[in-house]
């Protein structure tokens, strides 16, 4: 009698308090299914306490502490704990408020399987009551967290719950490098085995396959390079002549010499005069870097090259990555380089003469079209104008002394250069 006013009056308390504090913050399965959750705050110190002492006076356990040395919290729950968190504490997550029990999607969507006995390593759903449970290498006994009191090793029947009628999962995953597979080698693929389980498996593009039970082995068509997958369908007896069919979570991984991107600091585009930082995002291999028709390139190493610009135009960079599958197709990055701009005289009192910053380069052509507004330091626009050619003079008489903002724009780009007017 004890004990159950106990667990109500903790209970009431949590849910009052949850009620007005919880946060939802939503999981998901392994197979990328939504699952309802909340962030929910801590318990009082001395609730956490007393919760210790009484469980573990009343069952006979030993509580595994959680955060601050107790082990009642009401950070996470049985459900969030068994499902979500794994039996780790990072990530805490309660699962199933009041009547909503979404940790059914768990067991529903394919990311774990029923079994007919009971697994290691693998989860517990008590059908008589709302409780989940992880299984221990030890049979019957079970880790599980009791709502926001003790997580805790117990014996199936040692606990609050009613563990009269349970169901036993295990995890569909599949067990197998994700690393890139050479398209002329072979790789084996391992599930869970389950007792007169049948399995069914399926490949992506340019793999073929041989079956085993629960392990496949894949082998590369030779030729093909892509993005390409594994997946298993498990159809496990629960008994009485009744099967639980579910498909694993797709297992996705590279076949061929590895695909790697090219990234840059400047983006599409900088200006003459500069270095810009190009690198790849991962690579297995040797790179090689190179550019083409314009730029001074340094391979700094680690997937790192720096390029100096000192003439305009369309720059082509590219990277090679060899590794044990052969080499990669180039990967091909387009940068377009634009010119800078001198002013003179600046300070200017009559006229200001706007020229390429690179005596030897033809990027100012009678072909362009420029654009040029003068601002003053509020921003207010004083002059606009257009012009063409290689070089070209705006008159500034009408301009008061002070600093000015010249803007060049030449269709793609938009230089702002600093102008002081003196008469």
């Amino acid at each position: 009698m004890k004990k159950t006013i106990f667990f109500l009056i903790i209970a009431v308390f949590l849910n009052i308090q949850n009620s007005i504090c919880q946060t939802q913050s939503n999981v998901k399965t392994p197979k990328g299914s939504t699952v309802i959750a909340y962030i929910t705050p801590e318990l009082p110190a001395g609730t956490r306490s007393y919760a210790d002492y009484y469980y573990s006076l009343v069952y006979g356990i030993t509580p595994i502490s959680t955060y601050n040395g107790y082990s009642s919290t009401g950070r996470f729950n049985c459900h969030g704990y068994a499902w979500h968190m794994q039996g780790s504490l990072s990530d805490p997550r309660w699962i199933g408020y009041g009547s909503t029990t979404h940790e059914d999607i768990y067991m529903s969507d394919g990311s774990y399987v029923q079994v007919l006995n009971e697994m290691y390593p693998g989860k517990v759903s008590l059908v008589s009551d709302d409780h989940s449970a992880m299984t221990t290498a030890t049979a019957g006994t079970w880790k599980s967290k009791w709502g926001p009191y003790v997580l805790c090793e117990h014996t199936r029947y040692n606990s609050p719950y009613d563990a009269t009628s349970v169901k036993y999962y295990v995890s569909t995953s599949i067990a197998g490098s994700t690393d890139a597979l050479c398209n002329t080698s072979s790789r084996v693929f391992t599930a869970v085995s389950i007792q007169n389980a049948t399995y069914s498996w399926s490949v992506g593009p340019g793999l073929s396959k041989t079956e085993n039970g629960n392990s496949c082995t894949v082998n590369g068509n030779g030729y093909s390079t892509g993005s390409t997958w594994i997946e298993v369908t498990i159809t496990s007896p629960i008994g009485g002549g009744q099967y639980d069919v579910k498909t694993s979570p797709r297992l996705n991984f590279w076949l061929g010499t590895e695909a790697i991107t090219v990234y840059s600091e400047g983006g599409d585009g900088g200006y003459v005069d500069n270095s810009y930082y190009f690198w790849v995002s991962s690579y297995s291999g040797d790179l090689e870097w190179y550019v083409y028709p314009i730029g001074d390139l340094t391979d700094l190493g680690g997937g790192l090259a720096s390029i100096y610009f000192d003439t305009p135009g369309l720059a082509y960079i590219w990277v090679i990555d060899t590794d044990e599958c052969g080499e990669s197709e180039p990967e091909f990055f387009e940068f377009e380089v634009y010119g800078d701009y001198l002013l003179s005289p600046n300070p200017a009192s009559d006229h200001v003469t706007i020229s390429p910053k690179n005596s030897n380069s033809d990027y100012l052509t009678a072909d362009n079209i420029y654009t040029v507004s003068i601002l003053d330091m509020y921003g207010s626009l004083k002059s606009q104008s257009k012009h063409s050619g290689g070089s070209f003079v705006i008159p500034v008489r009408n301009l008061k002394d002070g600093m000015y903002f010249i803007k060049i724009n030449n269709g793609k780009t938009s230089v702002t250069k600093h102008l002081i007017i003196k008469h």
